[in-house]
C-alpha cells in the first residue's frame, strides 16, 4: 500500500494542478459563478498539506508549531472555499454558520489544543475528521436541493460527499482505536483514509470540471434560443410595415404610371427595394424555423406538394401522379420552395426547369435542373448552402445567402441532403434526398 506520505506529495500536485487549472478557468469564463472561490480551495489545501509535510514532529519547534497551525488552517480555509464556491456555482444561500464554525475551530482552537495537549494528535485528527464531515455534508445538502443542475449529476454529487462524511465519521473514531503518532506516521488506517481523501480531491476535482462544461453548455443553449427568438420577433414586426410599404407603392404606381413616368419609375425602385428586404426576412423566418423542434410529422403526398409550388408553366414534371411521404409538410414546403426559387432565379426567363421525383426503398429523390449561370467555381462549391453565402457569378441576382442553408438544415433532420452540380449542356443540377420519419404507432 502506498505510504501516507507519497499519498500526500500526490494529493497536493494534484491540488496545484486542480487550483492552476481553475484558475485558467476563471479567466476564460468570469460568467461562471463561484469558480474563483473553487480554484482557490484547491491551492489552500494544496499548500496547508505541504506545511504539515514539512512540519517535523520528531523535533517540535515553534517554526513546527506554526507551520502545523498555518497548514490546519489552510487545509480548513479550503473547505470553506469549497462551501463559497459550490453555493455561488448552485446559487443556493450561503452557508455562513458552517463556514465560521470551521474557520474559528481551527483557526483559534488549534493554538489551545497544541499548547494545552502537545501530544495530542488523536484530538486535532479525529476533531478535524469531524469538520471534514460537516463540510461534505453541507455539500451533500446544496446538491441535494439544487435543481438547476443535471439529476443524474445532482446524485452522484450527493451521494460521493455522503461517503466522505461516512469516511470522516470512522476517521474520527478510529483515531482512538489505532492512534497515528503523526499525519505521516505509519499506521494502516490512517494510510487508507489519506487514500480515500486523495480519491475524493480527485473525484471532486474531475466533477466540478463536468459541472462547469454542462453549465457552459447550458448557457450557450440558452444564448442561441434567445437571440433565435429576438430575431423571429423581429423578422415578423417587420413584415407589416413592409406589406403597407408594398401595397402603398403598387397604388402609387397605377396612379403615375400615366401622368408622371418618372415618379412611377422611383416607385418601381421602392417595390424592388421592399421586395428583397421581404425576402430577407422571410429567409431569416425560415432560418429560425429550421432550427430543431415544432415539426409536425404525418403521411402526406409530396408530388402534390410539389405540383403546387412549382405552378409556374416553366416547369416540366417528370414524377408518379401520387407519393406519399412521413415527414413534416411545412418543413418540406421551404426546401422545396428554396430549390424552385433559385432556379427560377438564376435560369433565363423561359427556358424550361426539369423536375424528377423518384421513390426508393424509405427514401426520396428530387432533382432540380435548370439551364440557368450553372453552380459557379469549383473551388466555391463546397461553400454552397454555407450561412450567407453567395457564389461569385451570383453577383447582380437578388438573393441572402439563407435559402440553400436553410434547406440543407432542414433536409438533416431526415438525414437527408443536397448535392449540387454542373447539368450536361450547361445550367446546374440540384439532388434533393430524403429519409422518411419513422413515428411510433
Amino acid at each position: 500500500m502506498l505510504q501516507a506520505q507519497t499519498i500526500l506529495i500526490v494529493a497536493i500536485i494534484a491540488d496545484a494542478l486542480f487550483c492552476a487549472c481553475g484558475l485558467i478557468l476563471y479567466r476564460a469564463q468570469r460568467q461562471i459563478p463561484g469558480m474563483l472561490p473553487l480554484a482557490a480551495s484547491f491551492g489552500a489545501r494544496s499548500a496547508g498539506f505541504l506545511l504539515l509535510l514539512l512540519a517535523s514532529p520528531e523535533a517540535p519547534s515553534a517554526g513546527t508549531f506554526v507551520a502545523t497551525w498555518l497548514g490546519n488552517a489552510l487545509a480548513a480555509s479550503s473547505m470553506v472555499l469549497m462551501l463559497e464556491g459550490f453555493a455561488r456555482f448552485l446559487e443556493r444561500p450561503r452557508m455562513n454558520a458552517v463556514e465560521v464554525a470551521i474557520l474559528a475551530t481551527v483557526v483559534l482552537g488549534w493554538p489551545v489544543l497544541m499548547l494545552l495537549w502537545p501530544d495530542g494528535i488523536v484530538i486535532r485528527i479525529s476533531l478535524f475528521s469531524l469538520l471534514i464531515g460537516l463540510c461534505y455534508g453541507a455539500c451533500a445538502s446544496m446538491f441535494l436541493r439544487d435543481r438547476r443542475q443535471p439529476a443524474s449529476l445532482r446524485y452522484i454529487m450527493t451521494g460521493w460527499c455522503c461517503l466522505i462524511v461516512l469516511a470522516a465519521l470512522c476517521r474520527a473514531a478510529g483515531a482512538f482505536l489505532l492512534p497515528p503518532e503523526s499525519l505521516v506516521g505509519t499506521n494502516a488506517y490512517q494510510e487508507i483514509y489519506l487514500l480515500i481523501h486523495l480519491l475524493s480531491f480527485l473525484f471532486m476535482g474531475l466533477m466540478t470540471a463536468i459541472l462547469v462544461g454542462v453549465r457552459l453548455r447550458a448557457e450557450l443553449l440558452s444564448y442561441v434560443e434567445d437571440e433565435r427568438s429576438k430575431l423571429l420577433m423581429l423578422s415578423h414586426e417587420l413584415r407589416t410595415p413592409l406589406a403597407t410599404i408594398a401595397r402603398a407603392s403598387e397604388m402609387l404606381e397605377t396612379l403615375n404610371r400615366q401622368t408622371e413616368p418618372a415618379l412611377a419609375r422611383r416607385v418601381v425602385h421602392i417595390r424592388q427595394a421592399t421586395d428583397r428586404m421581404n425576402r430577407l426576412v422571410e429567409a431569416f423566418l425560415s432560418s429560425g424555423l429550421a432550427a430543431p423542434g415544432g415539426e409536425h410529422n404525418s403521411a402526406f403526398d409530396l408530388a402534390k406538394l410539389i405540383r403546387q409550388l412549382a405552378a409556374a408553366p416553366r416547369f416540366v414534371f417528370d414524377m408518379p401522379q401520387r407519393l406519399d411521404f412521413d415527414g413534416d409538410r411545412d418543413s418540406i414546403a421551404i426546401i422545396v420552395s428554396n430549390l424552385l426559387d433559385n432556379a427560377l432565379k438564376y435560369a433565363p426567363d423561359g427556358s424550361p426547369i426539369k423536375l424528377v421525383l423518384t421513390k426508393h426503398e424509405g427514401s426520396v429523390t428530387l432533382k432540380v435542373s435548370d439551364r440557368g449561370i450553372g453552380p459557379g467555381a469549383p473551388a466555391e462549391r463546397e461553400q454552397l448552402g454555407s450561412r450567407f453565402f453567395r457564389a461569385g457569378n451570383t453577383k447582380g441576382y437578388d438573393g441572402t445567402g439563407l435559402g440553400l442553408f436553410t434547406a440543407k438544415r432542414l433536409a438533416a433532420r431526415y438525414d437527408g441532403d443536397i448535392s449540387i452540380s454542373p447539368r450536361n449542356g450547361g445550367g446546374t443540377e440540384v439532388t434533393l434526398t430524403l429519409h422518411e420519419v419513422h413515428r411510433d404507432t
